[in-house]
């Protein structure tokens, strides 16, 4: 199972952070409209940056992917999908990043899904142990 601990714990740094300021600005729009000040630019700034950060720390802590000996189970915040390992044709795999996470991409019949892992050598062995081909 990988639901990604670590890059739930840097979604939670970067949404307090974000909270933080949010308020501090918050504050800042009340001492600002005693003087008639408001810079409409951080009126708009922070709440998207806020808004991005809440859904950075949702969308990781809601990941979980999870294999089994027959299916592999994804869910995300926008799906839940279960796939037959045995319906599976082929797979490629990419490095995403410098965080060691890896892309797999699997095709099965006229589908692709995409999964994010960094455990790429167990998952790879679980494909191949299912004579699932990898492709360029």
């Amino acid at each position: 199972m990988d639901n990604k601990i670590v890059e739930t714990y840097k979604s939670i740094v970067i949404y307090g952070i974000l909270y933080l300021a949010g308020i501090v600005f918050m504050f800042g729009i009340i001492l600002a409209t005693n003087e008639g000040k408001i810079d409409i630019f951080e009126c708009v700034l922070f709440p998207i940056l806020f808004l991005y950060g809440l859904f950075i720390f949702i969308y990781f802590l809601i990941y979980r992917f999870e294999v089994d000996d027959d299916t592999i189970r994804l869910r995300t915040l926008f799906r839940k999908k279960e796939i037959n390992i045995y319906e599976i044709n082929y797979y490629s795999v990419k490095l995403f990043s410098n965080r060691r996470i890896y892309v797999f991409k699997l095709y099965e019949n006229n589908k692709k899904t995409t999964i994010c892992t960094r455990y790429k050598d167990e998952f790879e062995a679980i494909l191949q142990k299912h004579g699932v081909e990898r492709t360029l």
